[in-house]
């Protein structure tokens, strides 16, 4: 009953990333590299588990002066289902060339964890699961309560009553996208219990009444932000290229506390032919506090469980004010874990009401207690510095290029970025939300705020499946709610300098785009089309050019009175104010 599989770009994609493994290795050996091959410690693709014999031939790197990791073609099966199967630690110079091999995991097994290590360059192979961490299938009942549902389970995906559900979502069998305006259900309290009724049906009983009925054909989630495919910790100068990752029951590539950091020819879709509707479970590339250049070029990002790309730093919330210099700071964004803050790094403090800037500082150090981290700063800081205020690492955020890359369906939004952000050259189709949300706030505690970004060239065909109001394919704003519904129109000018221009965007699911608290913004030269009565929406804003934009048919710009006198329009066609 599942599914055709957009194609079109997907395949290009994966022909992109398929590269001669043997001029790659022909280089190294040129360049007088060692090469460890794991084929000379038993690791085989014959089928026999490959793991140990990799663990062995990781243990002959040299830990400085360079080397590859060699994996002659085939495909390598890896048996054990918890902790990580390629650790390289405190390595310099390490590559690990794959030669267009395919690795195969179990469980909740990490496949690669990079850490302590520089100039590592992972390429030419493929991860997947032996058993998705996920099931698909239709529902064939319901109660009349709405408490319990039965989900026929398609033959692929084996189940046996024992399976966790931490999210639910319904999709269109003859697409593989995310049903518009279907029921989408990220919350693992949602199902209480699950029983193995009959072979491949499964029974949910329901925690509460969700909006689901006979026929829906359902992704079942059994994991969330677990088991990444690619972990990197306090890594410089990475390099991934010539990838593909079909699944993850995480994310597909996860990196804290790096610098430099590149992208090319890098792919997270659904298995090509396999039915699958979804790669991996959460973010297919999520990068926090990193500091340097990140780069994403040339990349395909596909059927993510949540988000395409998500690049931020933590906001801290400031907890108490020991002395003039001294804070402690709790309240760590989800996905921003704790690392000993360093000596040097340029904060930016912000009012915790009106996310506006009271004033930046540099650390002097700090430590960390448990949950609770203590601040030392080189000056005094002024006294609007109180608890409640917002905290942001500014030295530990990238510049971030997304180029060339292109996003042909995904669960959630296509781009998350905040600070010194190009995206440009992109093609984005049917996003369930934004095609591209530039947003600091409170509930998830990502920020910095939004300054110096440039969106140029890109194409959105298709966004705001799910229907979400009052968003945009384009979405620029700030929260400081801790609910993840609605936005703030109360907020001061914490947004600047913003460049969106060039872009076609046809079919955004209503508003092509949204500002709120942003200041020095330019919308110019965009083409929109088939746009819902308002295709520019304009919250709090101050200076901003709308010029040189079409519109067709013909649509709004709407804009709040007290923003009126900020906005200046010019030469657009079918827009009117």
């Amino acid at each position: 009953m599942f599914i055709k599989r957009r194609s079109f770009l997907v395949n290009a994609g994966i022909a992109a990333a398929l590269t001669s493994s043997t001029a790659r290795l022909a280089r190294a050996q040129q360049s007088a590299l060692p090469v460890i091959s794991v084929a000379d410690f038993g690791a085989l693709p014959n089928g026999s588990d490959a793991g140990p014999g990799v663990k062995a031939a990781i243990a002959r790197l040299p830990k400085r002066g360079g080397a590859v990791l060699h994996f002659p073609k085939g495909t390598y099966q890896f048996a054990q289902t918890s902790g990580a199967a390629l650790l390289l630690a405190g390595f310099e110079g390490v590559t690990v060339d794959g030669s267009g091999s395919e690795f195969v995991f179990q469980g909740l097994t990490v496949p690669f964890l990079v850490r302590d290590s520089r100039t590592t360059t992972l390429r030419g192979f493929s991860i997947d699961w032996g058993r998705p961490p996920y099931s698909q299938g239709e529902i064939i009942g319901v109660d009349p309560g709405r408490r319990t549902i039965d989900v026929a389970v398609d033959s692929r995906f084996p189940v046996d009553g024992s399976e966790k559900i931490a999210a639910i979502s319904v999709f269109e069998p003859n697409t593989g996208l995310a049903k518009r305006g279907g029921a989408d259900i990220f919350d693992p309290t949602a199902v209480s219990s699950v029983e193995l009724v009959r072979s491949q049906t499964l029974r949910l009983n329901l925690a509460r009444q969700l909006p689901l009925s006979a026929g829906d054909v359902l992704v079942l989630r059994h994991t969330g932000y677990v088991a990444h495919a690619l972990n990197f910790d306090n890594c410089v100068g990475l390099r991934i290229a010539d990838l593909q990752i079909f699944a993850a029951p995480g994310m597909g590539a996860v990196g804290h506390y790096c610098k430099d950091v590149s992208f090319q020819h890098v792919n997270v879709l659904p298995r090509p032919g396999s039915g699958r509707m979804i790669s991996t479970s959460a973010d297919g590339i999520h990068f926090g506090a990193c500091a340097g250049i990140l780069t994403v070029d040339s990349c395909l990002v596909s059927g993510t469980g949540d988000d395409c790309i998500n690049v931020n730093t933590g906001y801290v919330r400031l907890a108490q004010r020991l002395d003039n210099r001294t804070v402690t700071v709790a309240q760590r964004g989800l996905f921003s874990p704790a690392f000993p803050p360093r000596s040097g790094n340029l904060y930016t403090i912000s009012d915790g009401d009106t996310f506006e800037p009271i004033t930046t500082a540099v650390i002097g150090g700090g430590e960390i207690s448990g949950s609770l981290e203590t601040l030392h700063f080189l000056s005094d800081l002024p006294p609007q510095v109180r608890p409640g205020a917002i905290l942001a690492d500014n030295t530990q955020h990238p510049k971030l290029t997304v180029s060339n890359c292109k996003f042909p369906g995904n669960r959630a939004r296509g781009v998350l970025g905040h600070s010194d952000v190009t995206i440009e050259n992109c093609d984005f189709a049917n996003q369930t939300m934004a095609a591209m949300l530039f947003v600091h706030g409170g509930y998830w505690m990502e920020g910095p705020a939004i300054d110096r970004v440039r969106i140029h060239n890109n194409r959105i065909s298709g966004a705001q499946r799910r229907g979400l109001p009052s968003s945009a394919a384009i979405d620029i704003d700030a929260s400081v709610r801790l609910t993840n519904e609605g936005s703030d129109r109360n907020l001061g000018i914490s947004s600047h300098d913003i460049e969106i221009s060039g872009n076609t965007i046809h079919d955004p699911g209503g508003t092509a785009i949204l500002a709120n608290s942003a200041g020095n913004l330019s919308i110019t030269n965009n083409k929109l089309e088939n746009t819902g009565p308002d295709a520019i929406i304009l919250g709090k804003v101050r200076n901003v050019t709308i010029a040189e934009n079409s519109c067709n048919p013909q649509a709004r710009i709407s804009v709040i009175p007290e923003s009126a006198n900020q906005v200046k329009f010019s030469n657009n066609t079918g827009l009117s104010v």
